[in-house]
């Protein structure tokens, strides 16, 4: 019966994976936000030591800003090790999904059942969001409890949001990732894609802030849209969510829509 239901097979391979990198991030998470306390008295001298510019490579206008709880979470966590960290679990999740099972020769097992390829695309996709997303609210938790506890005076909604907009920036490029894989049978080819357009897409966003010229090139850079400070204090920007949900979307119909197509190596 399990094997039927290719949702709960999917979810009962990657347990043990998705239980290692959620205790990863509550060690990672948990102790930086902590850490705020103790860091906040000295953190205004210490940055007075740091060009103004070198805050922009960890998403922060002004390196004077990581003083602040907002900056200091976006700095330490939000501005890159999270994106990191994220980008390499949904670009890997996405490739394994239906990729690994077709190069493993798993595939023909699975369609030896009374499962169609929709379906067996649909539950392949539900159960790689579902452990990117339980991956997303152990982040949440992890810094969520440990700001209340120390009154670091950042709103849950502001944590919330921050989370969420990291979440849909990495998750865009393990929809890539799933994506390509599905379409061409080949974990090689979303990975190789994915990361290439992760890295352009930084160092664009990163350039951007010294050149001026590569402001045309950066409006296709998803880190363009990427503002967790702003988040943390204001909550979430609803265009730029909208357009990251739109992209997901996209991309989600592209690779059903070639995966029912093509021919399968089984």
């Amino acid at each position: 019966m399990l094997l039927k239901n290719i949702f709960l097979k999917s979810i009962r391979d990657q347990c043990g994976s998705l239980l290692w990198w959620s205790i990863g991030m509550i060690l990672v998470c948990a102790p930086f936000t902590f850490m705020y306390e103790t860091m906040a008295d000295s953190l205004g001298t210490m940055v007075e030591a740091y060009p103004p510019e070198i805050g922009k490579l960890f998403g922060i206008e002004n390196i004077k800003d990581m003083a602040s709880p907002e900056g200091w979470l976006t700095g330490e966590l939000y501005g890159m090790m999270l994106p990191i960290c994220f980008i390499i679990f949904s670009v890997l999740s996405g490739a394994n999904a239906i990729a690994g099972e077709e190069e493993d020769r798993r595939i023909e097992i699975l369609l030896s059942e009374p499962v169609s390829r929709r379906r067996l695309y649909i539950e392949k996709y539900l159960a790689f969001l579902f452990n990117i997303l339980c991956l997303a609210i152990v982040v949440l938790i992890s810094i969520a409890i440990p700001s209340f506890v120390i009154s670091m005076g950042i709103s849950l909604y502001g944590i919330l949001s921050a989370t969420l907009n990291m979440t849909l920036l990495t998750l865009s490029l393990g929809v890539l990732t799933f994506t390509i894989a599905a379409s061409t049978g080949n974990r090689r080819n979303g990975i190789v894609v994915s990361v290439a357009v992760a890295i352009i897409s930084y160092i664009t966003n990163v350039a951007n802030q010294f050149f001026d010229w590569i402001e045309v090139v950066n409006r296709f850079s998803i880190f363009n849209y990427y503002e967790t400070t702003q988040a943390l204090s204001e909550g979430l920007d609803l265009k730029n969510t909208l357009g990251f949900i739109g992209l997901i979307l996209i991309m989600t119909i592209v690779g059903y829509i070639r995966f029912q197509r093509r021919d399968l190596r089984i």
